[in-house]
């Protein structure tokens, strides 16, 4: 027997969820999304093994930096990988001195050989040259979901925030705030206000609200919004109220991300409901906020799904879904993708991912 959804079936939704986001083929197969892992850090309780969602970077200097996201628990010292993901050291002590940190949350390829790190209850962004040698501090102070470095070392910072849409923010490479701009209506799905953002250009961003519509703003750094993109999904319709996954609902699609490819699409990057959620779930836990169904697999409740987009017409070039949750952008054309042991342990999986030859966009009708 079927548990039901509004009339629909569990089963009957999963399929047209499926279809809807495809297994690797878009738009008749025409389009294929094609991935290669390229490197997997982190362990299962041996050296280089890590607690908590994590935040990894790209390959910057020696190798790869794996740290906490934001809403993580976990304080961690950060770790230090090579290239080919065996784990080489800790990144500094915890600590608000030289070298080191104290819930870093962001690493950064920056200018030349460097690398960018923020660090937010530090207050502070570190910029470290090859060597991993500090070369600098700047005063820094922001919960930032989203981060953009500009050709000339300028910043282009989302701040997190779980109650009011705050401006995203321009920073000067000497650390001074430049501009504001953004301030718009708070989302519709929900009083949480983060936001993704993603470079188009050499001053141009694109902007998504993790928790709102399935929409994308693009924005130049002086605060000039150039245009707004609303593809139409059946498996995100708008203005519908956010819900969280419980035994017999799946939780509503997650924009993680985003990024501009080199062929001019719009790739977004989000988490959706696994066809057999239900079974990633703990029991529901009772709280001052309400009444809630914890995630205790990831694997099990959560999928990674992206999405090829046309900005012209915004109609899907291709999409594709993984059966591991795809937890962060890490740079244009690559993702991570998270495995989690039933003992809380986490690796990474980083993914290039690419169109097939021969992808041709489709017109609009």
């Amino acid at each position: 027997m079927h548990r039901h959804i509004g009339g629909r079936s569990l089963a009957t939704a999963a399929a047209v969820l499926l279809a809807a986001c495809g297994e690797g083929a878009g738009r008749g197969g025409r389009c294929e999304i094609l991935s290669e892992r390229v490197v997997r850090l982190g362990g299962e309780g041996e050296e280089g093994s890590f607690l908590g969602w994590p935040r990894v970077s790209p390959l910057v200097g020696e190798g790869y930096y794996l740290g906490n996201a934001l809403w993580t628990a976990s304080r961690e010292p950060p770790m230090v990988f090579d290239r080919r993901g065996r784990y080489l050291r800790a990144l500094g002590p915890k600590g608000g001195g030289p070298g080191e940190y104290r819930h870093p949350e962001h690493f950064l390829r920056y200018l030349g050989d460097s690398v960018l790190v923020l660090d937010r209850d530090g207050g502070r962004a570190v910029v470290l040259d090859a060597q991993l040698g500090v070369g600098r501090s700047l005063p820094f102070v922001s919960m930032a979901s989203g981060v953009v470095v500009l050709d000339d070392g300028s910043l282009v910072l989302a701040e997190s925030n779980f109650s009011t849409t705050r401006p995203i923010q321009v920073f000067a490479p000497d650390g001074i705030r430049r501009t504001d701009f953004g301030l718009n209506a708070p989302p519709t799905r929900t009083t949480f206000a983060i936001r993704q953002i993603a470079r188009s250009g050499p001053r141009t961003i694109w902007a998504i609200h993790s928790y709102g519509d399935y929409e994308f703003e693009e924005w130049d750094v002086e605060g000039n919004r150039l245009r707004t993109l609303r593809p139409e999904r059946e498996w995100f319709p708008p203005s519908r109220p956010r819900v969280a996954a419980t035994p017999t609902q799946p939780g509503s699609p997650l924009p993680l991300g985003m990024f501009q490819g080199t062929e001019g699409h719009l790739w977004a990057v989000l988490m959706v409901s696994d066809p057999e959620w239900h079974e990633g779930l703990g029991p529901m836990v009772r709280s001052v906020e309400g009444e809630y169904y914890p995630t205790i697999d990831h694997r099990k409740a959560w999928d990674g799904l992206v999405d090829v987009i046309d900005t012209t017409t915004g109609a899907s070039i291709a999409s594709r879904r993984f059966d591991l949750p795809i937890i962060q952008v890490v740079e244009p054309g690559l993702v991570a993708l998270g495995r989690e042991t039933i003992d809380g342990w986490w690796t990474v999986e980083l993914t290039r991912l690419r169109l097939s030859p021969g992808c041709v966009s489709p017109r609009k009708d």
